[in-house]
């Protein structure tokens, strides 16, 4: 009798089957990444430093309040059991909820911190709570293994964002804050859409509202959510230091920066969070093997990472314009500093992913935010000790993570000692 390997063996779609996924999975990681890069251009070229530092610090709020319904909703939804009607009305009901109290929060937040007035704020209030729905829509694609649909939702939103900006600019001839607001509303709006009809039958039936088991997904999403938060959390609260310190125009030259040096080194880093899944999922090799594996793909991305840095640096002379157009030039030492900080959080991924499958979910969230306040406070003395200077401000945000980096290696081997 043929054994199950050989049986699955003759089956030729199989094979297909799993490279399809995989290559689904691989895309799906670098679309909506790729959509919000191409968006955030258009924004540096079009709006100038002044307006482009506004739209970064309510591009990195919106990416705040993405991360922690990411965390607290969509990775519940992939790994609770969905099928319980009561875990799906829970689901549903969180979503709903946390969707909610982001529209007046986030406009209350915006106009209190003096970001924009008030029309602008209910714009970007509004496109807040789209976005963060929408991300939902996303992960329950990807928990249903339909990667190739969340390509094509990530594809529809940019695309229609991008018409809207085009229609906008035609009529009118020129584009401001609240044109790129408004886009991100239509485009998110339709691409929730997509996903929603791009989604199996059976997950668009809604769950038990009159008795949802909402602490079962608040305990497991709680952590989650506070974890997914931490990182755009601190670049938020250094972008917020800058624009105290030294205005939103210099928050505009930082983020064009950042957004050149971005797809030198998404590359690398969405390559190495994928190859490292095959080390973390292996729960059955000793904890000193795995570690050793951590070793190299830390040392692998970290050196990665600064060579495409130090490549988007000697190149920002010729390619820089292309993102900040004739308005402003990217300082070479501010890309340097970005490639640094990528190049840190490269490093720190392998030992949160294995502390995180060994069981130290909570020592890893502990220790993030240990390092987020590391990166706070070396930005801060550095803003200080330099006068508002901005250019080391990357740099500052990177200590915190080679520091995350050090806590996170240091807890994985003491566990594998013990």
């Amino acid at each position: 009798m043929p054994s199950a390997v050989q049986a699955h063996a003759r089956l030729p779609g199989l094979g297909r089957l799993r490279s399809s996924k995989a290559t689904g999975a691989v895309a799906a990681q670098f679309s909506q990444a790729g959509g919000s890069f191409v968006l955030q251009v258009l924004a540096a070229r079009s709006l100038g430093a002044d307006d482009f530092g506004v739209f970064a610090l309510l591009l990195g709020a919106i990416v705040v309040a993405t991360g922690l319904m990411t965390g607290f909703v969509g990775d519940s939804l992939v790994v609770l059991d969905r099928g319980d009607p009561t875990i799906r009305g829970a689901l549903q009901i969180w979503c709903l909820a946390i969707a909610l109290l982001i529209y007046p929060i986030s406009a209350v937040v915006a106009v209190m911190l003096g970001w924009v007035a008030v029309p602008a704020a209910l714009l970007f209030a509004a496109a807040m709570t789209i976005w963060v729905v929408e991300d939902t829509g996303r992960r329950l694609l990807m928990a249903t293994m339909r990667f190739w649909s969340i390509v094509a939702v990530d594809l529809v939103h940019v695309t229609v964002a991008g018409l809207v900006l085009l229609v906008t600019f035609v009529r009118t001839g020129d584009l401001d804050l609240d044109d790129f607001l408004l886009a991100l509303i239509v485009g998110q709006s339709v691409a929730l859409v997509v996903a929603w009809l791009r989604a199996p039958r059976k997950e668009r039936v809604r769950g038990d509202w009159r008795h949802p088991n909402l602490m079962a997904v608040a305990r497991f999403g709680v952590w989650r959510g506070v974890q997914q938060g931490i990182r755009p959390s601190t670049l938020t609260a250094a972008r917020m230091l800058v624009a105290l310190v030294a205005g939103s125009a210099a928050v505009g030259h930082l983020e064009a920066a950042r957004v050149y040096t971005a797809p030198a080194l998404l590359l690398v880093q969405g390559f190495g969070s994928f190859l490292l899944s095959s080390y973390a999922a292996d729960r059955q090799s000793p904890l000193r093997t795995s570690l050793r594996k951590a070793d190299k793909a830390a040392a692998a991305l970290f050196a990665a990472s600064l060579c495409m840095g130090a490549m988007a640096t000697a190149s920002v002379g010729s390619l820089g314009r292309l993102v900040s157009g004739d308005s402003y030039a990217i300082e070479p030492l501010t890309v340097a500093g970005w490639a640094t900080f990528a190049a840190a959080v490269a490093v720190v991924m392998p030992y949160a992913s294995l502390a995180a499958v060994r069981g130290r979910q909570i020592l890893v969230v502990v220790l993030r935010v240990l390092d987020a306040l590391v990166s706070v406070a070396v930005t801060t003395a550095v803003l200080w000790l330099t006068s508002g200077e901005t250019e080391l401000v990357p740099f500052a945000v990177a200590a915190g993570a080679l520091f995350g980096a050090l806590l996170q290696r240091t807890l994985v081997q003491r566990t594998a000692t013990r």
